[in-house]
């Protein structure tokens, strides 16, 4: 069963093609983040399903209900739709108080219904002593958890966020979504999360819709964006990345660290080797060991848990000499040390030079 889908998607602004053939389906209870950088077209793939945007191309469906299809005029109003919007700005109602907030959208529902369901958000999201107090007065952390709990009081079957965290500090920000997460699971809402923070989605989201220059790139789980990416692009955009310019030789491209099979590409072909910075092991050189893969410390920072080190190999006929490590613990050898470096494949991808990065 899908909860929410949009079938062969276009919108244009002017002539300018911001969603190109959008296909996407989420099921009930699942979390979809939808993420690219600025200007990619998620947030108008958003504002579409929640029909703030005229469809003028393709068809959208909330489970068996067809809301949206530019060729058959069909085009339901928002508040038909039976959705949840928690926006960028959290659109709270200045003159409402934070229980009033919650409590407007359940104008059908009885009395003591309404009191109930907001009383349990209010519990639900540690707002109890907030009930009488209006937006203004409350923090950017207690403003989200207001319109967040606006958003769920109806029981909608999906949620639709627009970069909802985008305004708080990093730990507030990882507090609150958080909070966010178990309230979504345990209201089983589908939800589609519009963000540009590529951590905020691998720890959000059950599945994962990568967009560039309006185009679906890639969706899977957190994990195959990550570990499997499709192109330098997907690769880049989840992570940092050591890059190398080489060339297929005998179903492989040499870099400093070894050899990176490359079977699938035609022998002679110019490729970009991606090497995360986890892919990076250093170890300390025992005494009379030559290094098969030296390298020499530039520069060793612990940043918490993880520790970065910075390389540089030998110029010879790399494209790139300076290289990032990261290692998990307080490993920082020495500056100007010279350390061997071991290659975790899984982490290093090739792909075409022509690929989009």
């Amino acid at each position: 069963m899908t909860a929410l889908a949009f079938e062969h998607v276009s919108h244009a602004f002017a002539k300018n093609l911001v969603v190109d053939d959008f296909g996407l389906s989420i099921g009930p209870g699942e979390i979809v983040c939808l993420v690219g950088p600025s200007g990619c077209g998620k947030t108008t793939v958003l504002r579409i399903a929640a029909g703030l945007e005229p469809l003028q191309s393709g068809r959208v469906a909330i489970g068996e209900r067809v809301v949206g299809d530019a060729g058959r005029g069909i085009d339901v109003p928002p508040d038909e739709r039976g959705l949840g919007l928690v926006f960028q700005d959290y659109a709270l109602f200045p003159h409402l108080s934070v229980a009033g907030n919650i409590a407007f959208g359940l104008r059908r529902v009885g009395a003591e219904e309404r009191r109930s369901r907001v009383a349990a958000l209010l519990e639900q999201l540690d707002l109890g002593r907030f009930a009488e107090v209006y937006p203004h007065t409350l923090s950017g952390g207690q403003q989200q958890r207001v319109a967040l709990a606006r958003a769920l009081a109806p029981g909608p079957g999906i949620v639709l966020l627009d970069e909802p965290f985008s305004g708080l500090d990093t730990a507030l920000r990882a507090q609150i979504r958080d909070q966010t997460l178990h309230l979504l699971k345990s209201r089983e809402a589908a939800t589609l999360l519009v963000t540009h923070d590529p951590e905020e989605a691998m720890a959000l989201g059950d599945r994962i819709a990568l967009m560039r220059e309006g185009r679906l790139i890639q969706i899977g789980a957190p994990s195959d964006l990550y570990l499997h990416p499709v192109n330098a692009f997907a690769a880049g955009f989840f992570g940092e990345v050591n890059r190398i310019a080489g060339e297929v030789r005998a179903g492989a491209v040499a870099t400093p660290f070894g050899d990176i099979p490359a079977t699938r590409l035609p022998e002679g072909s110019a490729v970009d080797v991606l090497i995360r910075p986890e892919a990076l092991q250093v170890r300390a050189i025992g005494a009379g060991t030559r290094p098969s893969h030296p390298a020499i410390v530039l520069a060793a920072r612990l940043l918490g848990e993880v520790s970065m080190v910075h390389l540089e190999v030998e110029s010879g006929a790399w494209s790139e000499r300076h290289f990032h490590s990261r290692m998990a613990g307080s490993v920082l050898p020495g500056e100007n040390s010279v350390v061997e470096v071991a290659l975790d494949p899984s982490r290093t991808f090739v792909f075409r030079a022509a690929d989009p990065k």
